[in-house]
């Protein structure tokens, strides 16, 4: 897996792809929570952190961000392998 990518739910590489506001992290999930404790994500509305159990925001971080996961990971990928030409 790529650094950046995050995949849950089935899996499928042409959902849509979500990013995290807060850090850029993309999912193919888009109603997650940015934990600002521990940088964790998790589902929307549960009010706290799975991991270290701390209050969250009820309210998804994710914004669409325009592509499916297949074309997400091919940008990181091309970033990965050719980042003299990326700025």
């Amino acid at each position: 897996m790529l650094e950046g990518i995050k995949l849950g739910g089935a899996l499928n590489h042409d959902r849509p792809a979500y990013r995290c506001v807060t850090c850029g992290e993309v999912f193919d999930l888009s109603e997650l929570v940015h934990c600002p404790h521990c940088h964790h994500h998790y589902p929307a509305g549960s009010g706290r952190c799975h991991n270290c159990h701390r209050p969250i925001s009820k309210t998804p971080s994710m914004r669409p961000s325009g592509l499916t996961v297949k074309q997400e990971i091919a940008v990181l990928d091309f970033r990965h392998h050719f980042p003299h030409l990326v700025s």
